[in-house]
């Protein structure tokens, strides 16, 4: 999620640059673990996408990645239960998440793949 900048180093930093880099990589960060609060303890939040569910697909290093739920979509527990809504969660498909329901990038490590056929990028190349 941090995108190869550090997010840790840069939350402990009081700039401007800094805090606005942190801001980018928590908003694009597609599990919505990372979360920027701002001085009165209030989320900054600018994803206002409209609900949708998608997979994630790591095509640089083969791999399948989780569930993605973008828009705030409610998520409840198999005991009735509803988890914190946010507008970015990934949900796991691996089956070996110690997160569950949430990916926890498991299945990175374990090199999953779904079994899907691999689609045709648009210059005609598969992934």
């Amino acid at each position: 999620c941090d995108n190869g900048k550090r997010i840790w180093n840069q939350v402990e930093d009081s700039t401007q640059n800094s805090v606005d880099l942190s801001v980018e990589m928590a908003h694009h960060c597609p599990s919505g673990r990372l979360i920027v609060w701002d001085e009165n303890n209030q989320p900054i939040e600018n994803d206002s996408s409209s609900a949708s569910v998608g997979i994630i697909e790591d095509v640089a290093n083969d791999l399948s990645g989780p569930y993605a739920l973008w828009g705030g979509i409610p998520l409840k527990s198999a005991n009735g239960e509803y988890y914190e809504v946010r507008n970015r969660q990934t949900i796991c498909r691996c089956g070996q998440s110690s997160n569950k329901p949430f990916c926890d990038g498991t299945h990175a490590s374990m090199r999953f793949q779904d079994g899907l056929p691999k689609q045709p990028k648009s210059d005609g190349k598969v992934f």
